[in-house]
């Protein structure tokens, strides 16, 4: 019986060797990924950017929100950029080390999209194809900030509205491009045959 249960603590801690082992692999690929593409990506979460974390700060519970993750060449490390914490307003990037128990809630929540997975459209919140891919097209509309940032417009309360005076670009996907001019067109055939052109 003894042998028995010996056994099966060994079993139990090779498999807990095994686990450790993949995750520490899902790790680094996720590390070397954010590494290769060299810009920053996107967080998010339950399709709102940015995800809301709470750490321990001298004791006192604070919420912080991140919206960026990128990797730091000069100080070699992944870092996350924070906007929030608790109700003031920051803009710091922050080394993943520091946040390390928080590291698999953060990796999941990259959106792995950068600008040359995107197509700029011309127009803005009221005119122009950006507009037009809002009100008559399935595919998803993002908008792209100056500093590399990327949005989804289908993420806000208020849609396309929530970009009025933002500074940026709006964009679709470069392999949901074609989709979305063609439903456009097609709506506009349709206006056509009854009679709105």
């Amino acid at each position: 019986m003894q042998q028995k249960n010996m056994n099966l603590e060994k079993r139990i801690q090779r498999i807990k060797e095994q686990a450790e082992s993949a995750v520490n692999n899902y790790y680094v690929a996720v590390e070397d990924s954010v590494k290769e593409l060299g810009c920053p990506l996107t967080l998010y979460n339950n399709a709102t950017t940015g995800i809301h974390i709470k750490l321990a700060d001298d004791e006192i519970i604070k919420e912080h929100i991140f919206d960026q993750i990128m990797y730091d060449f000069e100080n070699d490390t992944i870092c996350v950029h924070q906007t929030h914490c608790d109700d003031i307003v920051t803009d710091e990037w922050i080394p993943i080390s520091s946040l390390r128990k928080n590291r698999d809630e953060i990796y999941q929540a990259i959106l792995w999209l950068t600008t040359d997975d995107m197509v700029t459209v011309d127009g803005d919140t009221n005119q122009g194809t950006a507009n037009l891919i809002w009100c008559f097209s399935c595919q998803k509309l993002y908008f792209i900030y100056d500093d590399g940032l990327i949005d989804c417009v289908d993420w806000h309360d208020e849609g396309i509205d929530y970009f009025i005076n933002e500074d940026g670009e709006f964009a679709v996907h470069k392999y949901e491009w074609s989709d979305a001019i063609r439903e456009i067109d097609e709506h506009e055939e349709e206006l056509e045959e009854e009679g709105y052109s």
